[in-house]
């Protein structure tokens, strides 16, 4: 039988094993399938009775001028800079964007 040590993984994937979202934090990269780069964290939907995360909205376009709500559910894992989402670029750009400056 083989174990292995937990202080011997990497950080990202302790945290992701306890809870994906932990360390969820405004402004940070969001990346998609292949680590293309998706746009920036810009808001996190808490759900008002249990406090979790329900979704997050992720400032994309030339200049930033986009937004997408994504569901919590869709977040991989959170490393301690970016967070990763379970979407390819091209997918995630056919999500039809909340809002525009």
């Amino acid at each position: 039988m083989m174990t292995t040590n937990i202080a011997d993984q990497p950080l990202a994937a302790t945290l992701d094993k306890a809870d994906p979202q932990s360390n969820l934090r405004l402004h940070m990269r969001a990346i998609g399938a292949q680590s293309k780069v998706l746009g920036k964290v810009d808001t996190l939907v808490r759900d008002v009775v249990t406090g979790h995360l329900s979704a997050l909205t992720i400032r994309h376009g030339l200049w930033g001028d986009k937004v997408t709500s994504i569901p919590a559910n869709r977040v991989k894992w959170v490393n301690p800079n970016s967070v990763v989402l379970d979407f390819s670029r091209a997918a995630f750009q056919r999500i039809p964007a909340v809002r525009g400056r």
